[in-house]
This record gives structure tokens, sequence and C-alpha cells, in this order.
């Protein structure tokens, strides 16, 4: 038989309670806190492995709890977000091609 038998026990993540009081509460707090104070901040989009701002409409991205709180700037993604990706050769070595590019001979 060559089938494992023996399934090794998983080792998760500590569980923490964030009780009021405890420490790892002190400690989320204050990281919210500090991520809140930085303003705001730029939120990329990944193309074709290259991080940049996508070239569609911006938006503001707000904080849930504070719809006047402004976490960062994002943008849509659109054809033009791509469009210099693919200007530029493509997609970085060791990506897949597209299935359209596949089927048109491309890659």
């Amino acid at each position: 038989m060559d089938a494992i038998t023996n399934v090794p026990l998983p080792i998760n993540e500590p569980v923490r309670s964030y009780a009021p009081g405890s420490a790892e509460r002190r400690s989320l707090e204050t990281t919210l806190q500090e991520m809140a104070d930085a303003g705001p901040i730029e939120l990329t989009a990944t193309i074709g492995g290259h991080q940049r701002m996508a070239a569609g409409e911006a938006f503001d991205v707000i904080m849930p709890s504070d719809h006047a709180h402004v976490l960062g700037r994002s943008a849509s993604a659109s054809e033009g977000s791509s469009g210099s990706i693919r200007e530029s050769g493509g997609a970085p070595a060791g990506r897949r091609a597209s299935s359209a590019s596949l089927m048109s001979g491309s890659s």
C-alpha cells in the first residue's frame, strides 16, 4: 500500500479572545488607531504582475464605522489599465498565457 495513513495533526493559529482589557485587545486597538491616523493610502491594482493605480474612475475607500473617514483611494480597472502592460511585452516571465492568446497562436 502506497497511501500515507498517518495524517499529521493540523497546527492552527492561536485563538485569541480580544476580551476588553486584554493585551491582545489593546494591541489591536492601537494598530487600528495608527492605521486610521496615517491618512489615506494609495490602494493599487495588480495587473499582469505589476502594481499600480488602475486607469479607471477613482474612488475613495471609507471606514465602515465612520463614513466621513477616508482610509484610501483606488480606481476601477479598465481597458486602459492593462493596455500599457500589453504594449511593454505582456505579463512577466512565468505567467500563463490566457486562453484567448493560445487560440490566436500568440503567447
